[in-house]
């Protein structure tokens, strides 16, 4: 287990590292492969156990749960939770939260209020390149991108399936069911599968 906040390790048994500086930051890392590393302004926490967590600028948090798993919160007041084996998240920007709970999933949340999350196995969810915009994944083997635009929204409830939004403000996609694929592009299109 390794513990730092402000600048010194507080705690060092085992393998694991950490580091953290800053007013208010504070690094936890615990197990074989664990690293937690709260850098680069104030206000950071940065949490790993059997993975890596980093969070850097200000207010930002990274936690990561499972072997493999990486979780990168950069920028200002941006959350990044990566729990199962392999999974990745990062949140990038500012007020971005990117959330992972499967296996070797990923999800990725740019730029400024954008949320990306992921619910189930080899499944990716990306909102970026805009603001306000949400991918959500339920299942497995699924994708969901809400992008190049603001306030776009791609949802997939099945495994298999993918949804966009993208390329404009206002689009919202749902893929309801399993093998569905769907896209929203313009301003304030709606399209649905099945």
């Amino acid at each position: 287990m390794c513990v730092a906040t402000n600048g010194e390790v507080r705690v060092q048994a085992g393998s694991a590292n950490c580091f953290a500086e800053g007013r208010g930051s504070v690094a936890v890392a615990r197990g074989v492969g664990g690293a937690a590393y709260a850098v680069g302004g104030t206000q950071n926490r940065a949490m790993a156990a059997g993975g890596y967590a980093l969070a850097s600028g200000e207010a930002n948090v990274a936690t990561a749960t499972g072997e493999g798993s990486w979780a990168e919160a950069a920028g200002t007041g941006n959350t990044a939770t990566a729990t199962g084996y392999y999974a990745v998240a990062t949140a990038l920007g500012m007020a971005n939260t990117a959330t992972v709970h499967g296996d070797r999933s990923r999800a990725f949340a740019q730029g400024a209020d954008n949320t990306a999350t992921v619910t189930g196995d080899d499944s990716a969810a990306r909102a970026s390149d805009g603001t306000g915009n949400t991918a959500t994944v339920l299942g497995d083997g699924s994708t969901a991108n809400a992008l190049n635009g603001n306030d776009n929204t791609a949802i997939v409830r099945g495994s298999g399936s993918e949804a966009l939004a993208s390329g404009g403000d206002g689009n919202t996609a749902i893929a309801a069911d399993d093998s569905c694929v769907v896209e929203a592009t313009g301003t304030g299109a709606t399209a649905t599968c099945p």
